[in-house]
């Protein structure tokens, strides 16, 4: 079961269970005190966050699994596999005697 994540803003976060999906290698961010004040000082000179977020649903749904124990690796293994038949032909066309 899912449960409502939020920073120290009161911005919504992802759900705990995408969360945990996606980046269970990293944990839970930590916040620094002093980075939240500075965080709220500067959205309250652009008026911002100064009313409440709205609430969305948690989104609850399994994701595939990744590729490698973090988010980075895993798209860079997708981009090497996918771009591997036209790195190969390159190779071949370099290769070839014309």
């Amino acid at each position: 079961m899912s449960t409502r994540r939020a920073n120290p803003l009161d911005i919504q976060m992802l759900s705990s269970k995408l969360h945990e999906q996606l980046f269970s290698s990293v944990g839970e961010p930590e916040y620094s005190e002093s980075n939240t004040m500075t965080s709220k000082t500067h959205l309250k000179k652009f008026n911002l966050g100064s009313t409440p977020s709205e609430i969305l649903e948690d989104i609850e749904f399994d994701i595939p699994k990744l590729e490698s124990k973090n988010l980075n690796e895993h798209f860079q293994i997708i981009a090497k596999k996918q771009s591997k038949p036209y790195v190969d032909l390159i190779k071949q066309l370099i290769q070839s005697k014309i």
